[in-house]
């Protein structure tokens, strides 16, 4: 990859433009990235990794767990820990995908839209803007797959490592880079040198899937299961399809209500970037770099399409298809520069008309990005007063004085926000069920039971005669109260 003038401007662009979103309105708290925090504290505390809700900790890899851990110790907070990685992982993204966007289309343009197109996706930049995974993910991606195909044109070891470090690492920060693995040894056995390609086929495998397999096999001894149970799924394939397509579009445009113009925009965009994989197939001296470009979209759709038929997936949405936004900001003004040479060659009195057309719907494009990311930054903003967890005096509370122990909650999630600690969900009409079903040996127990809206009712669970509740501490949004089992 050259790195230039350019190519750093853009790059650090992204970079200052995830670190201004975050500082405008913080950093959202989705809850996969908070089971990440809560097993890091765990982690920093010696203690058997656990999630947000008390369970062992096996459905996702531990890579984000270690960082979050190592920014920690090293004297911040996890929040600031993850807008650092979502800075530096966008800056990565951009950079990468701006430079192989050189070599598919070398027309300067082409590389300043891709990087624009990736900086002002509302979706892409309101990933950044959450305590997950993903973006790190992307830019590892990215990058294996850039480093493999230069690797392919010109053999060098270096290149081989880094493919294989990156890989590896994109394995240990969510599951499904085992996608990136097979699409890397698959298209490595394609256009890797032959005579050292069972070698490096064998480095690529090893290095990579080694660490993921020590975790699958501690998830096996621990949970019997490789990656954590998990509930099969409510969702057929057809429906898995549609719900795929229709998921696209939204998190194309930023919004899970689709405007006629956001559809447009997104069928667009999707089409252009389908015209930019299938010409960059029909040309011999680019199909090579074609098929990189093309292979780990096409698989991680059916990998995860399949997956959500056959297991409980979060919905799908802008999170699980960041991937293919990337590309699609990646391949579609590929396709508009292929259909714009396609233009001068066939019809060249009409090439002036379309290279205004396309101008226009550049800037069209453009725009609409923006008033994307400025309305999506103006509902952070406006929703941001109401969830701010510092205005409940309970959290303020168990931030001054962590709980010791075993702890559970009707609400795990805020416990996790005010503390890092785990909590056992209690759910909040199941009460008496829940606490009963618990062994003797649990008793006496701390409930910490957050009420915002002051509607507690705890009478029904304190009629029962095999359960006292007392409360320790009382506040107006919630109390701490200890849980005793009466008789046998």
């Amino acid at each position: 990859m050259r790195v230039d003038s350019p190519l750093i401007a853009l790059g650090m662009a992204g970079a200052a433009l995830v670190l201004w979103a975050n500082s405008v309105s913080g950093l959202a708290m989705v809850h996969l990235g908070m089971h990440n925090a809560v097993a890091a504290e765990c982690l920093l505390r010696g203690e058997v990794w656990q999630t947000t809700r008390g369970e062992l900790f096996a459905h996702w890899p531990p890579l984000f767990v270690f960082l979050l851990a190592a920014g920690r110790a090293l004297g911040a907070s996890y929040e600031m820990t993850a807008r650092v990685l979502h800075a530096v992982s966008l800056a990565a993204t951009v950079m990468l995908a701006v430079s192989w966007s050189r070599k598919l289309a070398p027309t300067s343009w082409v590389g300043w839209l891709v990087g624009a197109a990736l900086l002002l996706q509302p979706s892409l930049l309101a990933l950044h803007g959450t305590l997950a995974s993903e973006p790190l993910f992307l830019a590892l991606v990215l990058g294996s797959l850039v480093s493999a195909q230069a690797y392919a044109e010109r053999p060098r070891g270096s290149m081989l490592a880094l493919t294989t470090a990156l890989a590896g690492l994109a394995c240990m920060q969510r599951y499904v880079g085992v996608v990136d693995v097979a699409v890397l040894a698959a298209l490595g056995w394609w256009s890797w040198p032959r005579s050292t390609r069972l070698r490096d086929l064998a480095i690529l495998l090893v290095g990579s899937l080694a660490p993921l397999s020590a975790w699958l096999v501690r998830n096996v001894l621990r949970t019997g299961s490789l990656t954590g149970p998990r509930p099969p799924s409510e969702t057929e394939l057809e429906a898995s399809l549609l719900e795929s397509w229709s998921a696209l579009g939204s998190a194309w445009t930023g919004s899970a209500e689709v405007s006629r113009s956001g559809a447009l925009l997104a069928a667009a965009t999707i089409l252009l970037a389908l015209a930019g994989g299938l010409t960059l197939l029909a040309t011999p001296s680019l199909r090579r770099r074609g098929v990189w470009a093309l292979a780990f979209p096409a698989v991680y759709l059916v990998f995860l399409v399949g997956v959500a038929s056959w297991i409980w997936l979060d919905p799908l949405d802008a999170r699980l298809l960041s991937p293919l936004i990337v590309f699609s900001c990646l391949l579609a003004p590929v396709g508009a520069h292929a259909l714009l040479e396609l233009a001068r060659m066939r019809l060249p009195r009409l090439r002036p008309c379309l290279v205004a057309a396309a101008s226009v719907g550049a800037v069209l494009f453009l725009a609409s990005g923006v008033l994307g990311v400025r309305e999506r930054m103006r509902l952070v903003q406006a929703a941001e007063p109401h969830t701010k967890p510092q205005e409940s005096e309970l959290v303020h509370w168990l931030r001054e004085h962590p709980l010791e122990g075993e702890v559970h909650s009707n609400a795990p999630e805020a416990y996790a926000l005010a503390t890092w600690r785990p909590a056992r969900l209690v759910p909040t009409r199941r009460v008496s069920e829940t606490l009963l079903a618990l062994p003797s040996a649990r008793f006496p127990l701390t409930l910490v039971w957050f009420d915002p809206m002051g509607m507690m009712n705890l009478e029904e669970v304190r009629r029962r005669k095999r359960l006292s509740i007392e409360p320790v501490h009382g506040f107006v949004d919630g109390a701490i109260l200890e849980v005793r089992r009466r008789g046998p």
